[in-house]
């Protein structure tokens, strides 16, 4: 039946494009005896193109009338496209749109054509019906499950009912009992209301005492907590005293050991102007010794290499040494020293704070104070895992005359303590402002001996004949070496 059609909806399309043909040969001949050969052929060619097209179209619309009606397969995407794309031709659209209404009927993929609609209709009916008997056939069970339900609910009303009125019996006494219960009630909340007001006035009264005790409870707390802090801080110094190591080391000495060269560079953020202290290569304990010369660096001469000039010698008999170790506390490779000051800083005893003068010093040794708490509790800045020393000054001490000064030596402290904790957690060197000054103390580059004829006769105390000065622990003869390191390979390996 469907080959019959077919054969049909093509003869038709045949027969038609022929007669069109043959309307516009006619047409052709008829207009060429009015117009020039020129125009006739360009009319010819225009007439004969849009046939094409015409064919083309009714082609297409052959090829998906197929489709819908099941020759040929029509796949998913045809599909969509169908239902998105839009034609110029109205009654194809027309005919699309009632296709696609009618295949929105199938659920199955692959197979959306009217000559399988009736055999899906088909199959969907069966199921449907099979579903409508077991449908009915739940019906009537549940109809009779109904019915013994109702019945059971019926006895259960009645023998509620019957329940209800010995239940409203039960319920007016109950109502006579209560009436005399909220009597008794209220004779009682009355008694409660008058021993509330009485309580509530002794607390009132231990609220009071107990601001008191606990404020100055929270003093002795806050004074035995920055204590605390304190032994804590001592007890952790005992521990990790040692807590600085030589930077570097003298590799070179000219001859008359007045100019050296140490294998520290560029390459470490070394610049010029640095002042380091100079200990035996024996000594250990860097933080526990007095140098025994400050060498001031002039030139930066490679990665690991740099020349200094020595400006304090107060022992002749103890010179600079190749090997000897160099170490300064305001000094870190590749960035600047920081260090924060906690407390009172008083240098000259009178109890007043010299901070701004203790700042001075350190900026001049080529450090910075990044962080303070001072003797008021002010705090400014932070201390950081950069911070290198925390300079712990005075405590401020509590009298018994101002309260106003007594609650701020306790905030003082209170800062203080917290900035010392915070410094434990970060792992920072705690130093008293004593060592602060003898570091400071061991870099004053005034102490500078001059020579020739500037030189002066208390820079040389007579020699003590009982002792010996300290010897090179190995030979000395390159001392007497006027030739310098060479840039590129003496002290690159530190």
């Amino acid at each position: 039946m469907a080959a019959r059609d077919d054969s049909v909806i093509r003869g038709s399309l045949i027969t038609c494009i022929i007669v069109l043909v043959l309307s516009l040969v006619g047409n052709f001949f008829m207009w060429q005896w009015g117009d020039a050969a020129t125009q006739e052929k360009t009319k010819a060619n225009a007439s004969l193109q849009n046939a094409q097209n015409q064919v083309r179209t009714q082609d297409s619309k052959i090829q998906v009338m197929e489709r819908m009606l099941g020759v040929g397969q029509m796949t998913d995407a045809e599909f969509a496209q169908m239902l998105t794309s839009a034609g110029g031709d109205e009654k194809m659209n027309l005919i699309e749109q009632q296709f696609a209404q009618d295949m929105s009927l199938m659920n199955e993929d692959g197979k959306k054509n009217y000559h399988e609609l009736p055999s899906f209709l088909m199959r969907t009916i069966r199921d449907k019906s099979a579903l409508l008997a077991a449908a009915e056939q739940q019906i009537a069970r549940l109809g009779k499950e109904k019915d013994a339900i109702l019945e059971r609910e019926t006895a259960r009303a009645d023998k509620a009912e019957k329940d209800k009125e010995e239940l409203n019996t039960q319920l007016q006494k109950t109502m006579a009992d209560l009436a005399k219960a909220r009597e008794d009630h209220n004779l009682k909340q009355q008694q409660m209301q008058d021993l509330l007001t009485k309580s509530q006035q002794q607390i009132t009264a231990i609220t009071t005492s107990a601001a008191r005790e606990k404020t100055q409870l929270v003093k002795q707390s806050t004074q035995l907590q920055t204590t605390i802090d304190d032994q804590k801080n001592t007890i952790e110094t005992l521990r990790n005293d040692e807590f600085e190591t030589p930077q570097g080391r003298v590799v070179h000495v000219m001859p008359g050991g007045n100019v050296v060269f140490v294998n520290l560079g560029s390459a470490d953020g070394l610049v010029t102007g640095v002042t380091f202290g100079v200990i035996d290569q024996d000594d250990v304990r860097v933080t526990n010794v007095e140098p025994k010369a400050n060498l001031e660096v002039t030139a930066i001469l490679g990665s690991h290499l740099a020349q200094a000039r020595v400006v304090h010698n107060p022992d002749l008999r103890n010179p600079v040494l190749e090997n000897d170790k160099i170490y300064t506390p305001f000094w870190a490779p590749g960035r600047r020293v920081e260090i924060a000051l906690a407390g009172l800083m008083d240098l000259d005893g009178d109890g007043a704070d010299d901070s701004d003068r203790i700042k001075a010093m350190i900026k001049s040794a080529g450090a910075i104070v990044s962080a303070q708490v001072d003797a008021r509790g002010v705090e400014t800045g932070e201390l950081t895992f950069d911070t290198r020393f925390l300079v712990l000054g005075t405590d401020p001490e509590f009298s018994d005359g101002d309260p106003d000064a007594q609650a701020g030596n306790a905030t003082a402290l209170a800062a203080v303590g917290k900035l010392k904790a915070r410094a434990k957690q970060l792992g920072i060197t705690t130093i008293s402002l004593n060592k602060l000054l003898g570091y400071l103390r061991s870099l004053d580059q005034d102490l500078v001996i001059p020579l020739g004829t500037a030189s002066r006769a208390e820079d040389f105390p007579p020699l003590n004949t009982g002792s010996h000065g300290k010897r090179s622990p190995g030979t000395v003869s390159s001392l007497f070496d006027r030739n310098a390191p060479n840039r590129e390979n003496s002290g690159e390996d530190k």
